[in-house]
C-alpha cells in the first residue's frame, strides 16, 4: 500500500510545526509561530477538503502549491535535505506503508527549499542534490492535437512564486489568459481548456471563497508532451517550459460537477500550450 498525498502532506505540516517551533519554553516568539501554524493549518485543511478525488494529479499538485504559499508565510526559512529525509520516515513509520516511490524520488532529489516572501508573493526555491534535475514520470494520456503528458522535470535551483487571485485585476488576467486561443506573431495556441471550463470558471471568479484561488510563475520547470500521430516524427515529442500556473480550487461546472482545479501555460519556440489536467 501507498500513503495518499493528501495524508501524507498533513503530516508533514506537523512535522514542520514540530520541527520549526521546537521544544523550548513558550515565550513571545514561540506563541507567534504557533498562531501563525494554526491560521495556516485552518487554511490548508480548507483546501485538502476542496480537492475532487477524480482528478489525482491536479489535486495533488493544487494541494502541493497551497502548501509552498502557505508556507511561505513563514518566511524566510530553509528545508534541508536531512529534513525531507527525517519526514519521509517518520509518515513511513506512523502509517506502516510505503511513501509513493515516485514522490519519494522526488524528495530526495531536493538538496533544500529555500522560502521568501516579498510584496504579498511568495517564492520556493528549489535546490536539487548534485545539481541534477529531477524527473517525474507523469503518463497521462489525452485525445487531439496532444496524445500524451509523459514526464515532469525539475531543474537545479528552479523557482515557484504564488500568489492569491484575489482582485478584479488578477480574475480577468487569469480569465482571459485561459481564454485566448491565438496571438500575433505566434502559432495558434495548442488550446486544451474546454467550453464548459470557461463558462464555469466565469461564474467561480464571481463568488466568495473561504481560501483564495492562486496562481504565479515558474522557472526551471518543464514536461515532455507527445504530438498526435499526423505529426513528422522529428517533432513529435516536445519538451515546454512551464510559465505559470494556477489552481482554481473548488470549481466547479454549471451541473455542479467538479473540474479539475489545475491549469498550466507553458512554452517552446512557436508552440504555447495552456491546459488543464485533466486525469
Amino acid at each position: 500500500m501507498f500513503i495518499p498525498m493528501k495524508r501524507l502532506l498533513v503530516v508533514i505540516l506537523f512535522a514542520l510545526c514540530t520541527s520549526l517551533i521546537g521544544a523550548e519554553e513558550p515565550n513571545e516568539s514561540t506563541a507567534l509561530d504557533q498562531e501563525k501554524f494554526k491560521k495556516i493549518a485552518e487554511k490548508l485543511f480548507i483546501a485538502q477538503k476542496l480537492i475532487p478525488e477524480e482528478y489525482e494529479y491536479a489535486g495533488n499538485i493544487t494541494l502541493g502549491m497551497y502548501y509552498l504559499r502557505y508556507l511561505g508565510e513563514l518566511s524566510p526559512f530553509v528545508l534541508k535535505a536531512k529534513d525531507l529525509d527525517e519526514l519521509i520516515i517518520a509518515v513511513e513509520k506512523l502509517y506502516g506503508e510505503e511513501l509513493n516511490q515516485t514522490l519519494k524520488d522526488l524528495l530526495q532529489g531536493i538538496a533544500r527549499l529555500k522560502f521568501t516572501k516579498e510584496n504579498n508573493k511568495y517564492t520556493t526555491k528549489i535546490f536539487t542534490k548534485n545539481q541534477k534535475t529531477i524527473s517525474v514520470p507523469i503518463d497521462v494520456k489525452r485525445e487531439g492535437l496532444v496524445s500524451s503528458i509523459n514526464d515532469f522535470r525539475i531543474e537545479n535551483k528552479a523557482l515557484i512564486t504564488l500568489h492569491n487571485i484575489n482582485n478584479d485585476y488578477y480574475k480577468k488576467k487569469y480569465y482571459r489568459m485561459l481564454l485566448k486561443k491565438k496571438e500575433v506573431f505566434q502559432l495558434p495556441k495548442v488550446h486544451l481548456v474546454e467550453e464548459q471550463y470557461l463558462e464555469a470558471l466565469q461564474y467561480y471568479l464571481t463568488l466568495k471563497h473561504d481560501i483564495y484561488p492562486i496562481a504565479g510563475t515558474v522557472s526551471g520547470m518543464g514536461f515532455n508532451i507527445s504530438l498526435s500521430r499526423w505529426f513528422p516524427k522529428s517533432i513529435r515529442t516536445v519538451d515546454l517550459k512551464v510559465g505559470e500556473i494556477g489552481s482554481f480550487l473548488g470549481i466547479k461546472d454549471l451541473k455542479g460537477n467538479n473540474l479539475s482545479p489545475f491549469w498550466l501555460s507553458a512554452k517552446k519556440w512557436g508552440v504555447h500550450v495552456i491546459s488543464t489536467l485533466d486525469n
